[in-house]
C-alpha cells in the first residue's frame, strides 16, 4: 500500500522511527480540516481532544486575561505540531486559544486514537516521548526568555529563530509574544539615527 500523506510521514519520521506499516494504521484515522484567517482550532472552555500537523498556513497560541489583554504563547507553521498539549494530557477544557493567522490547512487526529497504538508498537511510545521532551524544552526556553532576557534580547532571539514570521505577523502580535506593548516594540525596531555635524 502506498503512503497517502508522504509529507506528514516524513515529518513524523524526523521525530521517531515509525515503520511504514505502523504509519498506515494511523493514516486511516487522519482527517483534513481547513481554517479561514481568524478562525480557531480551539477556544477556551472547549474540550481538548485533537492533535494535528500544520499542512499550510500559520497559527498562534494565546491567553486572554480578565481585562481582555492577549498574551501570545507560541506560533505553529507548516510541518509543526498543533495541540493544546497540557490540556490534552490532563483531559480538561482548554484555557488556550489556537487561532489561524492565515488561511490554513491541518491534518488532525483524535489523541486517544494515537495513544491506543502505544501498546501495539514501541515506535508510538517513542514518538510520544520525543514530543513531550520537545514541548518541555520549548516551554522552559520560553519561560527563561520572559524572566531573564530584556525586551531587546527577546526581540533579537525572535528574529534569529523565526525570521520567516516577521513579515507575516502584525506588530501588535509580535509585541504580544515578546511581552511588551506595540509602542515599546516600535522603539526597539526604530532605526538608529546618527547625527552629523555641519562642517564650519
Amino acid at each position: 500500500m502506498l503512503i497517502r500523506y508522504p509529507e506528514i510521514y516524513a515529518a513524523i519520521k524526523r521525530l521517531a522511527d515509525v515503520p511504514p506499516e505502523q504509519w498506515r494504521r494511523l493514516e486511516g484515522r487522519l482527517s483534513v480540516r481547513r481554517f479561514k484567517k481568524g478562525e480557531c482550532f480551539i477556544e477556551p472552555g472547549q474540550p481538548s481532544l485533537e492533535a494535528a500537523i500544520v499542512m499550510s498556513g500559520l497559527f498562534r497560541f494565546y491567553y486572554t486575561d480578565l481585562d481582555g489583554r492577549e498574551a501570545t504563547k507560541a506560533f505553529r507553521g507548516k510541518g509543526e505540531l498543533l495541540a493544546a498539549y497540557a490540556e490534552l494530557l490532563d483531559k480538561r477544557p482548554s484555557r488556550t486559544t489556537v487561532e489561524a493567522l492565515e488561511d490554513s490547512e491541518i491534518m488532525t487526529v483524535r489523541y486517544e486514537r494515537v495513544t491506543a497504538l502505544y501498546k501495539d508498537h514501541a515506535c508510538w511510545q517513542e514518538l510520544g516521548r520525543v514530543i513531550a521532551e520537545d514541548h518541555y524544552r520549548q516551554r522552559e526556553r520560553r519561560e527563561q526568555e520572559l524572566l531573564m532576557d530584556s525586551a531587546t534580547e527577546r526581540y533579537q532571539t525572535f528574529m534569529k529563530d523565526r525570521p520567516d514570521l516577521a513579515a507575516r505577523l502584525p506588530k501588535k502580535i509580535i509585541a504580544s509574544y515578546l511581552g511588551i506593548t506595540p509602542v515599546a516594540l516600535s522603539r526597539i525596531t526604530a532605526p538608529t539615527r546618527t547625527k552629523t555635524k555641519r562642517s564650519a
